[in-house]
Protein backbone atom coordinates (compact mmCIF):
# COMPACT_ATOMS: atom_id res chain seq x y z
CA UNK A 1 0.00 0.00 0.00
CA UNK A 2 2.76 2.24 0.56
CA UNK A 3 5.92 2.63 2.58
CA UNK A 4 6.15 1.51 6.03
CA UNK A 5 6.42 3.45 9.30
CA UNK A 6 9.87 2.81 9.79
CA UNK A 7 10.64 3.76 5.91
CA UNK A 8 8.63 7.07 6.52
CA UNK A 9 10.83 7.60 9.91
CA UNK A 10 14.15 7.07 8.55
CA UNK A 11 13.45 9.10 5.08
CA UNK A 12 12.31 12.11 7.59
CA UNK A 13 15.37 11.85 9.67
CA UNK A 14 17.91 11.45 6.81
CA UNK A 15 16.24 14.86 5.52
CA UNK A 16 15.93 16.89 8.51
CA UNK A 17 19.78 15.76 9.34
CA UNK A 18 20.66 17.08 5.91
CA UNK A 19 18.56 20.38 5.97
CA UNK A 20 20.32 20.91 9.29
CA UNK A 21 23.68 20.43 8.47
CA UNK A 22 23.42 22.47 5.52
CA UNK A 23 21.67 25.39 7.30
CA UNK A 24 24.38 25.09 10.13
CA UNK A 25 26.91 25.78 7.32
CA UNK A 26 24.89 28.57 5.82
CA UNK A 27 23.67 30.85 8.99
CA UNK A 28 25.54 29.27 12.09
CA UNK A 29 24.22 27.10 14.97
CA UNK A 30 22.65 29.44 17.30
CA UNK A 31 20.48 30.62 14.18
CA UNK A 32 19.37 27.84 13.15
CA UNK A 33 18.56 26.22 16.77
CA UNK A 34 16.84 29.19 18.00
CA UNK A 35 14.65 29.04 14.47
CA UNK A 36 13.95 25.22 15.89
CA UNK A 37 12.97 25.64 19.49
CA UNK A 38 11.81 29.10 20.35
CA UNK A 39 9.22 29.51 18.73
CA UNK A 40 7.74 25.94 19.43
CA UNK A 41 8.46 27.05 22.84
CA UNK A 42 6.29 30.16 22.86
CA UNK A 43 3.36 28.38 21.52
CA UNK A 44 3.69 26.24 24.04
CA UNK A 45 3.76 28.64 26.91
CA UNK A 46 0.94 30.37 25.74
CA UNK A 47 -1.16 26.93 25.87
CA UNK A 48 -1.76 26.48 22.34
CA UNK A 49 -2.04 23.22 20.83
CA UNK A 50 -2.68 21.59 17.28
CA UNK A 51 -2.82 23.95 14.30
CA UNK A 52 -3.34 27.14 16.59
CA UNK A 53 0.36 26.03 18.07
CA UNK A 54 1.94 25.80 14.89
CA UNK A 55 0.33 28.93 13.43
CA UNK A 56 1.55 30.72 16.86
CA UNK A 57 5.21 28.99 16.05
CA UNK A 58 5.08 30.18 12.31
CA UNK A 59 3.97 33.87 13.49
CA UNK A 60 6.32 34.29 16.16
CA UNK A 61 9.52 33.12 13.91
CA UNK A 62 8.20 35.52 11.08
CA UNK A 63 7.96 38.28 13.08
CA UNK A 64 11.41 38.50 14.71
CA UNK A 65 12.84 37.36 11.29
CA UNK A 66 11.02 40.84 9.78
CA UNK A 67 12.36 42.69 13.03
CA UNK A 68 15.77 41.10 13.25
CA UNK A 69 16.48 41.82 9.88
CA UNK A 70 14.91 45.17 10.02
CA UNK A 71 16.88 46.02 13.14
CA UNK A 72 20.38 44.74 11.51
CA UNK A 73 19.85 46.59 8.49
CA UNK A 74 19.03 50.19 10.38
CA UNK A 75 21.96 49.31 13.29
CA UNK A 76 24.08 47.81 10.88
CA UNK A 77 24.33 44.36 13.44
CA UNK A 78 24.94 40.88 11.96
CA UNK A 79 21.67 39.49 11.36
CA UNK A 80 22.04 35.94 12.24
CA UNK A 81 23.06 37.54 15.99
CA UNK A 82 20.28 40.06 16.11
CA UNK A 83 17.87 37.35 15.27
CA UNK A 84 19.17 35.13 18.05
CA UNK A 85 18.46 37.99 20.66
CA UNK A 86 15.32 38.96 19.44
CA UNK A 87 14.33 35.39 19.70
CA UNK A 88 15.79 35.55 23.51
CA UNK A 89 13.93 38.73 24.18
CA UNK A 90 10.12 36.98 22.37
CA UNK A 91 10.87 33.85 24.77
CA UNK A 92 11.86 35.93 28.10
CA UNK A 93 8.72 38.11 27.32
CA UNK A 94 6.65 35.56 26.86
CA UNK A 95 7.58 33.33 29.92
CA UNK A 96 7.56 36.17 32.12
CA UNK A 97 3.99 37.14 30.45
CA UNK A 98 2.84 33.81 31.36
CA UNK A 99 4.67 33.60 34.96
CA UNK A 100 3.20 36.96 36.10
CA UNK A 101 -0.62 35.81 34.98
CA UNK A 102 -0.44 32.97 37.25
CA UNK A 103 1.20 35.20 40.10
CA UNK A 104 -1.55 37.94 39.84
CA UNK A 105 -4.43 34.93 39.68
CA UNK A 106 -3.01 33.79 42.75
CA UNK A 107 -2.83 36.35 44.30
CA UNK A 108 -6.20 37.26 43.59
CA UNK A 109 -6.81 33.95 45.64
CA UNK A 110 -7.85 32.18 42.68
CA UNK A 111 -5.75 28.96 41.45
CA UNK A 112 -5.89 29.65 37.47
CA UNK A 113 -7.05 26.31 35.39
CA UNK A 114 -4.03 23.85 34.06
CA UNK A 115 -5.94 24.91 30.41
CA UNK A 116 -4.62 28.34 31.01
CA UNK A 117 -1.63 27.38 31.81
CA UNK A 118 -0.58 25.04 29.28
CA UNK A 119 0.01 21.33 28.95
CA UNK A 120 2.69 21.08 31.52
CA UNK A 121 1.06 22.74 34.46
CA UNK A 122 -1.88 19.86 33.77
CA UNK A 123 0.81 17.39 34.10
CA UNK A 124 1.80 19.02 36.92
CA UNK A 125 -1.05 19.25 38.56
CA UNK A 126 -2.41 15.74 37.84
CA UNK A 127 1.03 14.48 39.28
CA UNK A 128 0.25 16.39 42.46
CA UNK A 129 -3.45 15.24 43.10
CA UNK A 130 -2.25 11.32 42.58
Amino acid sequence: MGLSVKKWDFFFYATFGLVVTSSVKVSGVLAVFSYLIVPVVCSTLLGRRGRAQISWAWAIAFVVSILGAVFSYLKDWPMGATIVCLFGVTVAIISLTVRMKYVDDSVDGERPEPEELGWAAKRADDAVTQ
